[in-house]
């Protein structure tokens, strides 16, 4: 996992997320809607979306992409644990690439507007959390990159 701010993304140049940082600055620039958008085909693609948080927390973790979430409105958490740490509740779809787990005492990130975090298969993350507890609309852009 990666946690970090967009004032940042030059230490990660040469990772192969310089897509997934253009795609940002893109939708930043643009204002872009919600909705889902080819960037590179099925291998790198983003989706922006609009939502109030939860306060349930629901683990998830991908086995074929790499999630670069960047928050570009509001606040948020994500919990993240290891995914060895996690109890299984919805088995792994391979058509939606994701598993659902349960966990306990997660490192808490404070996702707000400019942060962004880097998920890998090993990372079970519930995001979309109501920062303290209170219940806000985000607007959140989610790069997915395919692993190869």
């Amino acid at each position: 996992m990666i946690y970090d701010i967009y004032e940042n993304k030059n230490l990660y140049s040469g990772m192969g997320y310089e897509k997934a940082f253009d795609f940002i600055k893109r939708v930043e620039n643009e204002n872009l809607p919600a909705g889902r958008y080819e960037i590179d085909g099925d291998v790198v693609y983003g989706v922006v979306s609009e939502y109030d948080t939860k306060t349930e927390i629901v683990y998830e973790a991908h086995k074929k992409y790499i999630d670069v979430q960047y928050v570009v409105s509001g606040h948020e958490n994500i919990c993240w644990k290891n995914l060895k740490d996690c109890k299984v509740t919805t088995e792994y779809n391979p058509e939606k690439d994701c598993g659902l787990y349960e966990a306990t005492q997660p490192v808490v990130l404070d996702m707000q507007k400019g942060s962004f975090a880097v998920l890998f298969p090993e990372d079970a993350h519930a995001p979309g959390i109501a920062y303290n507890g209170e219940v806000s609309k985000v607007k959140k852009i989610v790069v997915k990159i395919k692993i190869d």
